[in-house]
């Protein structure tokens, strides 16, 4: 079913890739890189809730960095910063070795930046 789903991802057959990508995940539901391949599905197309949801199940079945990274970005492009927030903390408790991670500095400097947001947006209430 993924690999068909896939197929209709690169033809922009949305729909189509949704619903196989689904029948994968019910089909084995245990398999973490079904839920992020459907994440990105939904990212692609702008539904954030969607691909967070994907993104958190993805990272409880295999809390790598990377699993966290896309949940964070989700979650941030849902306007959820504070829970972005927790998801770019789990994205650095969970690194092993800064040196091998290519995505170290932009994730870091994301992280950074909407904590500052945040931060801002917290004393602008005050």
């Amino acid at each position: 079913y993924i690999e068909i789903g896939r197929l209709y991802k690169k033809q922009y057959a949305y729909i189509s890739a949704t619903t196989y990508y689904q029948k994968g995940i019910e089909v084995d539901s245990s398999i973490s890189s079904y839920h992020k391949e459907l994440g990105d599905l939904y990212q692609e197309q702008k539904k954030y809730p969607e691909a967070a949801q994907s993104y958190q199940k993805a990272a409880n079945l295999d809390p790598t960095p990377s699993s966290y990274a896309d949940l964070a970005y989700a979650l941030k492009s849902n306007g959820e910063y504070e829970a972005a927030l927790e998801a770019f903390k789990k994205w650095f408790e969970n690194l092993k070795d800064i040196s091998k991670d290519e995505s170290f500095i932009k994730i870091s400097q994301d992280w950074m930046d909407l904590n500052d947001f945040v931060k801002n947006q917290k004393n602008n209430v005050s």
